[in-house]
């Protein structure tokens, strides 16, 4: 009986009314069933049927929408806590740095800031950016741009620890 359950559906030429009016037909004799007093195995197997013509004749609405509305409202709200932690945290450094002066620890505190406050990375890229061997005619300006890149990261590091 259950491999018929599902027959209405399979055929390709009936409409969606059709399959309406046969659900509600269906229900009906159901409820007809239900009032007898001692079914037989073939009405029982009719009775189990009810769930899937309910479902035919008045379908739930999906949960799928609403777990998608859920699942993007708390994306929104982690976002929003995120960054306001970084704004927070944006205000202590500046707190913490607002008596910089010197231009190259400015260029610093700006990268700290492009690398969410990441001493080691802001000293990495940086380094890159004046090291010796990528300013071939300037040797001496890059050497001691690297040292006070050096100074640099050991007060940023006592700062951010």
């Amino acid at each position: 009986m259950s491999a018929n359950r599902y027959s209405v559906l399979e055929v390709e030429d009936v409409s969606v009314t059709d399959t309406l009016k046969k659900g509600v037909k269906k229900l009906k004799e159901i409820e007809r069933l239900k009032q007898k007093m001692n079914p037989s195995p073939e009405e029982i197997a009719k009775l189990n049927t009810e769930s899937f013509w309910r479902n035919i004749v008045s379908p739930k609405p999906s949960q799928r929408g609403d777990s998608d509305k859920k699942n993007a409202k708390r994306m929104r709200k982690e976002a929003a806590r995120l960054e306001k932690e970084r704004k927070e945290r944006r205000e202590q450094y500046v707190k913490k740095f607002k008596h910089i002066t010197d231009e190259f620890e400015l260029e610093f505190c700006n990268m700290m800031h492009e690398t969410n406050y990441d001493v080691n990375k802001t000293f990495r890229l940086l380094s890159f950016k004046y090291h010796p061997d990528k300013n071939i005619g300037n040797k001496e300006w890059a050497e001691a741009k690297q040292k006070l890149l050096l100074d640099c990261k050991e007060k940023f590091a006592s700062y951010c620890a």
